[in-house]
């Protein structure tokens, strides 16, 4: 990381362990690792698993999906998570209308 980065870091409590990216995450000083991504291109009504950046040592908290990406007119998409744990987690987007694909950006928190 940059100076300036590892400097921010420590003004909110970033351990100094972090990858900057579209896929990421970043360790906290209490433990907490916070860790995001976009997913490729799938199909609807289809489920896909994505590999976090790195293992939760412990556990995940929690998965937050949010529609990204949606290829088609007059489309409504939800995505859900179907499950989690320390290394991935798996989703499912289901759509009305004329989807051809979909992308999800995601947020999982852990320890």
């Amino acid at each position: 990381m940059s100076t300036l980065i590892k400097s921010m870091g420590k003004l909110v409590g970033i351990d100094g362990d972090a990858a900057l990216g579209t896929n990421g995450y970043v360790k906290l000083q209490n433990g907490i690792i916070i860790q995001w991504g976009l997913s490729t291109n799938v199909w609807p009504e289809r489920s896909s698993t994505i590999t976090f950046p790195i293992p939760f040592p412990n556990t995940c908290f929690v998965v937050v999906p949010g529609t990204h990406c949606v290829t088609g007119a007059g489309s409504d998409v939800w995505t859900q998570i179907n499950s989690f744990d320390k290394a991935q987690f798996t989703w499912f987007a289901q759509a009305s209308g004329d989807v051809v694909n979909v992308k999800i950006a995601w947020i999982a928190i852990g320890n």
